[in-house]
Formats: C-alpha cells, structure tokens, sequence
C-alpha cells in the first residue's frame, strides 16, 4: 500500500498530490511492515520556503519534498540518502515520528530506535530520543547538535508513536508514547522543567 500526501482545495479540488509509488525505490524501505504500508508517512509539515516536509517511518527516512513538483529536494534516513549524518553518536535515527524545521534549518525529529537500516540496534539496542540536527545542502550534511532521552539513559524505549516539538523558549515538549507514556519538557541544557505521567 502507498502512501499519499494530498492538497485539496475547500471545494474538493486536488490541488497537489504527492504518492510514495511515483519517488521512492521500495527496496530502501524494507525495516517496517514490509510490504504492506513499506512508507507509512507518519508526519509532515510546510516549511517556511513553502515546501512539506515528510517523515517515513517505513523507511527511517525524511524528505524534503517540492510542493509544486513533487520531486524530492533533499532526503535523510533511508537506505541511499542525499545528506549524510554527521557527529551522530549513533549514526542513524531509526523509526521515527514527528518532523520538523525551523528557519534555521534545524530538523526535530522523535526517534523511537527500532526498525534501524544500519547497525545501531545490534551495536546500542533499543532506545528512544529526542533529536536535533542542522541541515546543511551546500555541504551534503545534516550534522548532530543534541539530543535528549527519556530519564537521561540510552535505555528506555517507545515501539510506536511520540513527539517532539520545541517551544517558543528553546525548550523541548516531547510525548514518550507507547510504553513509556510521560509527557516532558526539558530546557536547551537537558534539565526537567515539566513532567506529565
């Protein structure tokens, strides 16, 4: 089954329509309930530039995708991706939910840490956290600034679901979801300032 992003204007129109089918190999999506739902957009969102961003969980990746075209401005994640990660203590982000951007271009993501393409799981095992990186085109790179775990260990871990969305004060709201289910928010140096059980 395909995944679709679709516009539609109030009276129905389809505006833009954007199908997993059409722009991604599906060999690159082979981690999570393949083949059925093989992308499972589980997010996105309109960047400032206008364009959407889109979180697959199917293939722990997250594009960049032109809103008028369709075609993929930058992704990473995934199998073969265009921007490489960079000071990543764990070199991936695995299964995730909840993209987003600022205009600065740093990209939150919720990393839930399962259905991993590259060795994490084997070499760290199952963990959750929430990430930042800053993504860089000119250089190919979206390089590593923090990131932030449930209880402060590489431990606890949430299968599905989660979020992460920073705050207007640099702050992180971040849902734990299933298993795990608290609610935090934590400031730019790590400390708890709201828990939510």
């Amino acid at each position: 089954r395909d995944s679709v992003i679709q516009e539609v204007s109030p009276d129905g129109e389809i505006i833009f329509e954007w199908n997993s089918w059409n722009h991604l190999d599906i060999n690159d999506c082979l981690v999570h309930r393949f083949p059925d739902d093989y992308a499972h957009i589980n997010s996105f969102f309109i960047t400032d530039d206008d364009n959407i961003l889109a979180s697959l969980r199917g293939c722990s990746m997250i594009l960049k995708i032109n809103r008028e075209t369709g075609e993929t401005i930058w992704d990473l994640g995934g199998a073969t991706p265009s921007l490489e990660i960079v000071g990543d203590p764990f070199s991936e982000f695995c299964g995730q939910h909840t993209a987003t951007i600022d205009s600065n271009n740093n990209l939150y993501v919720f990393d839930n840490g399962g259905h991993c393409n590259g060795a994490r799981e084997e070499k760290f095992g199952n963990f959750s956290r929430g990430v930042q990186y800053n993504i860089d085109t000119s250089a190919g790179q979206a390089a590593f600034v923090r990131d932030i775990t449930f209880d402060t260990s590489y431990s606890a871990y949430t299968s599905s679901g989660g979020s992460l969305f920073p705050t207007e004060n640099g702050n992180w709201l971040i849902s734990w979801a299933r298993s795990l289910n608290d609610i935090t928010e934590t400031t730019p140096d790590g400390k708890l300032a709201l828990r939510m059980i």
